[in-house]
């Protein structure tokens, strides 16, 4: 039983004060750091790229929106402003799936297939689904050093956990297979949030899933996927 996934994040928490921020670690001249103190602009600028970083951490960030698939199944996809609520929903929409339900119940491995999921996606699900109390879902995940339970689609590709990062859109393009990124990407995920597009980063989530599951299948060896 595969269970391919994707998550979104933003960042979360109080921005840092502008006072706080130091001054780049390749500026070294006094004169070119305080050029750089009283331009206020781009000390914005800095602060506010320092912030979004926080939603590629797993210890800072916030998980918004997950799209999944079990199997050949359709795409399904949710999206919540409580993270709490957000995997508590995810656990209940597997739990309906009979085969799911008894593989989490049993303790039975499920496959799970994302895409730099072992650098992002499972810290990101499994830290949460036990900070939730989501019992099931952290059992399934349980298993983190074990790679026939965590695949990660990009490290096939790769052939290494140690180095090498091919984007999920060269991947696509590489195998001819419609990419998830012609409206939005990762980047924009959370000017979108701030605009109020929530259905527009669920529909980029659950494409990724998609694209992520034919690039997947497509390695497998898997015919007739475009």
């Amino acid at each position: 039983m595969k269970l391919f996934i994707d998550i979104e994040t933003i960042p979360t928490g109080e921005k840092p004060q502008l006072s706080e921020l130091k001054p780049p670690a390749q500026m070294t001249k006094a004169e070119t750091i305080q050029k750089w103190w009283e331009d206020t602009e781009a000390r914005e600028a800095d602060l506010d790229k320092i912030y979004r970083k926080r939603a590629l951490d797993y210890m800072q960030g916030r998980v918004l929106c997950i799209g999944y698939a079990i199997e050949d199944g359709p795409v399904a996809g949710i999206i919540n402003d409580s993270e709490d609520a957000l995997f508590k929903q995810l656990e209940a929409n597997l739990m309906e799936n009979k085969t799911v339900e008894s593989m989490f119940r049993q303790g039975s491995p499920v496959v799970w297939v994302s895409y730099n999921g072992r650098a992002f996606d499972y810290p990101y699900l499994s830290l949460r689904a036990a900070k939730y109390g989501c019992d099931f879902l952290s059992m399934a995940l349980r298993p983190f050093n074990e790679r026939e339970h965590l695949l990660d689609v990009m490290k096939i590709i790769t052939h290494t956990d140690y180095k090498g990062m091919v984007s999920l859109e060269d991947a696509c393009n590489f195998f001819g297979i419609p990419t998830s990124k012609e409206e939005m990407d990762g980047s924009m995920i959370y000017d979108e949030y701030l605009a109020g597009n929530g259905e527009g980063i669920l529909k980029y989530c659950m494409a990724d899933v998609e694209a992520m599951r034919k690039v997947y299948y497509k390695l497998v060896g898997r015919a007739n996927v475009v």
